[in-house]
This record gives structure tokens, sequence and C-alpha cells, in this order.
């Protein structure tokens, strides 16, 4: 089986949405590809509306392979901000008040980053 594809979340959604209402999905979005319907899954619509073959072909390969929502880079920095946050030594508590650093610098709020306290590792030599 092949992997499973990544979409934003807004596509996710209505992807998930047009499953649970549709007991044809598939064909439901060729004849929206085809501007038969009348969508009401408007992110999946305006989906299409850019690149069009590329994006039906995406599509259906979700909908045959399955799919999974795409992390966004807000995702990312969380995740890696709180992995950082498990080790207890010196280098990834820096990267982590580095993460922290830049997201206050650059005046992003990232809950559960930027309100988020670092207990400074301080190791037998420190």
């Amino acid at each position: 089986m092949s992997e499973k594809v990544k979409l934003p979340k807004d596509i996710y959604d209505d992807l998930d949405k047009l499953n649970t209402e549709r007991d044809y999905p598939i064909r439901y979005v060729t004849d929206m590809f085809a501007g038969s319907v009348d969508t009401s899954y408007p992110f999946l619509s305006q989906y299409f509306n850019s690149d069009r073959s590329r994006r039906i072909t995406k599509i259906m390969q979700a909908l045959i392979n399955g799919y999974e929502v795409e992390q966004t880079p807000e995702d990312k920095i969380f995740e890696k901000f709180h992995m950082l946050l498990k080790y207890e030594d010196r280098e990834s508590d820096y990267m982590a008040q580095g993460i922290k650093w830049t997201l206050q610098t650059l005046g992003k709020e990232l809950l559960g980053v930027t309100d988020c306290e670092i207990n400074t590792f301080v190791g037998a030599n420190g």
C-alpha cells in the first residue's frame, strides 16, 4: 500500500466531511473537478482552482491511499521545542532557549513555547 497523502488542515477537514457525507466520494470529487456539482466543501473547491491537474491527482491518491494532516511550521517548532525539554543537558537547553528567543524577537506568540519556562540545566561541572 502506498504512503498516506499529507494535506493542509482545511483540505483534510473538507475531505473528511465529504467522505462521511457521500456514498461515492471519488465520483463526487470527479464531478467537482468537472464543475458539474455545487459544492459544500469550500476549501476543497478553492484547492482545485489552482494547479487543477496536480491537485485532482493528489486528492484521488488521498481517497485511495488514505490521508493525514500536514504539520504546520508552528506544529514542527512546538514538537522540536518540547523534544528538547525532555533532554537534561546544556546543549538542549540552549537550543530550546534559542527557539524561544527567536520567536520572541520576531514578535511571534506560540502557546506552549513562548510562555514556557526553561529550567536551565546545571550539570556536575557547571
